[in-house]
C-alpha cells in the first residue's frame, strides 16, 4: 500500500510517545468476509509518528488474538491479512484491564475484472510511478522479470481493477504476490512477498484466480461502550470544526452569513449546557464539556455567561481523566477562554502531573509554556519547557514548543527580512522577492485554509488592506496548505483577498515555513520600507494586527 495513503487514514490520530503502566489486554476475533480462515493475519497497535506499529500480535488459526500493551492515551489499532483490506479504528488506552474488538476483513478484489497489473519492489524502491507492467498469457497468468541483485528479493503487486468508470486512486493498493518464500509486513496495511534468489533476475508469476474474492464491506467494532463514546466524541468534535470552517469559507464575505454561523454555535452551546444539567453520568458530562470547548475554540462571539459555565465544567473534570485524550488541544482553549487565570493554570499543572495519557500531559505543558511566554514569565516558561522536553522529547507538542519558544535567529524585530524568491501564485512565471517589496510597508500573512483562526481573520485582513491600500502598503499571503487547489477554491468562494499570494508544497517543511520560522498559524510578519522586521506575531487576531500596522504607518 502507498504509505502516504495509509498515513491519511491515521492523520487525525496524532503521534504520541507512550509510557508503561498497568497493562491492558486487547483481544478479539477476526474473520474474513469469505468465511474461510486466514493463513496469516496480524494485529498492530500504532502510535508512532510514521504510523508504524509499536506492538503487534498474530491472529491464531481460529481467528482469535490477544495483545498486551502498557500504552496510555489515544492510539490506533490496525488488523491486516494478506489479500484483504486492512481495518483500523481509534482506541483509548487508560489502564483498563481489557479492551475487546470484533473485526471482519473484506477481500482486496470484489471481482475478476482486471485492467492491468504491475510489479514494484526493491528494484524501484516500491514506487508506484515506475513499476514494471506484468504481461498476461492466454490463460490469464501474469508474469514479469525483475532485477534481483540480493539474495532476498522483495516485491508487491499493484492491481488496477475495472469498476465502471475506473478505480478511485484510493482503491489502488500494493499487495503481496502468490509466489513467495515468506511474507513481510510493509507497515502500511499490506504485505510484501519475499523470494530467496541466486540469479541476477527473477521471473515472478501472478494468477488473479488464486486470490480470495467476495462482495461485502469490512469493519472493526469496539465492544466497550465507554470506548465507543470516546471515539464518537472525538469524531463529533472534528466534524463540527470541519463543517464550521467549510461553511465559513462558503459564506464568503457575507457578514450576516458569518453571524448566523456564530449564532449556530451559540445554539449548540446552549443545548449542551442545558443537557449537562440533566446528565447524571459524570463521564458523559466530561464528554459534553469537550464539545462545548470546541465551540469556544471556533468563535469568540459566544454568550460569555455560557462560556463561563463551560470553563467551570472543564475545571471540574478530574485532571487524570482519559476524556482529555479525545481532544487535548481543548486544554489550550480552556486556558485562553479563562483569560489564563490562576485557577485554570493550576488546573493545567495538575493535568500535566496526574494524567497518564501522554498525549494530554505534553499538551498541558505546551499551553502553560505559551501562556508564560506571552506574559513574559521567564521562570515559569523555562520550568514548563524543561519538563516538556525532558519527559516528552519526541512528542509533536514538544516539537512545536521548540519552534515557538526557543529563541529564533532570523525572524525577530530589528533584523532584516531574509532574502527570498517565491513564485506568484496567480502568475507562476513571475516572482515575489524580498527586494521587490522594499520601499513599502509589507504584511506577510502565513496561513492555511484548514486553520480556523486564519480563516476567521480573512475579513479583518481585508478591512486592513482597504484602510491602508496604496503604493506604500502591501499584503502577501503565503499558504501552508498541502493542496494548491484548496487555495484556489478558497480564493474563488471565500472572502476577497485582492493582494499577492504564494503557495509552495511542503506544509510545515515548505521553504516559506522554514525561512519564516513558522511553528503555529496564523503568523504575521510586518516589514518596513527598508526591509527591517518591525512586528512578528503568532496567532494574533484582528485588533492586534491593526495596531501593529497602524503604528508602523504612523497612524
Amino acid at each position: 500500500m502507498k504509505p502516504l495513503l495509509f498515513m491519511i487514514l491515521l492523520i487525525l490520530f496524532l503521534p504520541w510517545t507512550l509510557r508503561a503502566g498497568d497493562a491492558t489486554l486487547v483481544s478479539g476475533t477476526v474473520k474474513s468476509i469469505t468465511g474461510h480462515p486466514f493463513p496469516k493475519a496480524d494485529v498492530h497497535i500504532c502510535d508512532s509518528e510514521d504510523g508504524r506499529p509499536d506492538v503487534s500480535a498474530q491472529v491464531d488459526g481460529k481467528g482469535n488474538f490477544t495483545i498486551s500493551t502498557a500504552f496510555r492515551g489515544r492510539a490506533y489499532i490496525v488488523i491486516t491479512a494478506p489479500h484483504h483490506r486492512p481495518v483500523g479504528h481509534a482506541i483509548f488506552l487508560y489502564g483498563q484491564p481489557t479492551l475487546a474488538v470484533d473485526a471482519v476483513l473484506e477481500t482486496y478484489l470484489s471481482g475478476t475484472h482486471v485492467d492491468s497489473i504491475q510489479i514494484i519492489g526493491d528494484f524501484n524502491r516500491f514506487e508506484f510511478d515506475n513499476g514494471i507492467l506484468m504481461t498476461p498469457d492466454q490463460n490469464g497468468l501474469y508474469s514479469a522479470s525483475i532485477p534481483s541483485p540480493k539474495k532476498r528479493t522483495r516485491y508487491q503487486i499493484v492491481i488496477y481493477e475495472s469498476k465502471g468508470a475506473g478505480p478511485r486512486s484510493d482503491e489502488v493498493r500494493s499487495i503481496n504476490g502468490i509466489q513467495y518464500d515468506e511474507l513481510e509486513y510493509d507497515s502500511a496495511g499490506d504485505y510484501r512477498s519475499v523470494i530467496n534468489t541466486t540469479a541476477p533476475t527473477t521471473t515472478v508469476s501472478f494468477d488473479v484466480s488464486k486470490l480470495p474474492i467476495a462482495q461485502g464491506t469490512g469493519y472493526l467494532k469496539l465492544m466497550d461502550a465507554r470506548e465507543r463514546d470516546l471515539v464518537a466524541t472525538m469524531m463529533s468534535i472534528e466534524k463540527t470544526i470541519y463543517n464550521f470552517q467549510n461553511a465559513f469559507i462558503a459564506a464568503g464575505t457575507g457578514y450576516e452569513e458569518h453571524a448566523k454561523l456564530h449564532d449556530s454555535l451559540n445554539t449548540l452551546l446552549d443545548a449542551d449546557v442545558e443537557a449537562y444539567a440533566k446528565q447524571t453520568d459524570d463521564f458523559q458530562r466530561e464528554l459534553m464539556t469537550l464539545r462545548m470547548l470546541s465551540y469556544v475554540e471556533l468563535s469568540g462571539s459566544l454568550d460569555q455567561q455560557q462560556v463561563g459555565k463551560a470553563i467551570g465544567f472543564a475545571t471540574s473534570i478530574p485532571p487524570s481523566s482519559i476524556a482529555w485524550s479525545a481532544y487535548p488541544t481543548a486544554l489550550g482553549t480552556l486556558l485562553k477562554a479563562s483569560g489564563g487565570n490562576a485557577d485554570t493554570r493550576a488546573y493545567l499543572e495538575r493535568v500535566a502531573t496526574q494524567n497518564m495519557a501522554v498525549d494530554v500531559r505534553p499538551a498541558a505543558l505546551y499551553f502553560l509554556v505559551g501562556h508564560a511566554a506571552d506574559h513574559h514569565d521567564t521562570l515559569r516558561q523555562v520550568t514548563f519547557f524543561r519538563q516538556l522536553v525532558e519527559n516528552h522529547p519526541y512528542n509533536h507538542f514538544t516539537t512545536s514548543a521548540r519552534l515557538s519558544y526557543v529563541p529564533r535567529t532570523e525572524i525577530v524585530v530589528g533584523k532584516s527580512l531574509p532574502a527570498f524568491t517565491f513564485p506568484d501564485f496567480e502568475q507562476p512565471k513571475q516572482s515575489i522577492t524580498g527586494s521587490s517589496l522594499k520601499g513599502k510597508f509589507v504584511l506577510i500573512d502565513l496561513w492555511a485554509t484548514w486553520c480556523g483562526p486564519c480563516v476567521e481573520e480573512r475579513d479583518s485582513l481585508l478591512k486592513l488592506y482597504r484602510q491602508f491600500e496604496g503604493p506604500q502598503f502591501q499584503i502577501v499571503s503565503i499558504s501552508l496548505d498541502s493542496d494548491p487547489q484548496a487555495v484556489r477554491n478558497f480564493r474563488k468562494n471565500g472572502p476577497e483577498m485582492p493582494w499577492q499570494h504564494v503557495h509552495l508544497p511542503g506544509v510545515w517543511k515548505s521553504p516559506p515555513a522554514e525561512l519564516f520560522e513558522v511553528a503555529t498559524l496564523p503568523k504575521i510578519i510586518v516589514v518596513n520600507p527598508e526591509g527591517k522586521i518591525i512586528g512578528v506575531t503568532n496567532g494574533l487576531k484582528g485588533a492586534g494586527v491593526d495596531r501593529i500596522v497602524a503604528r508602523a504607518m504612523g497612524q
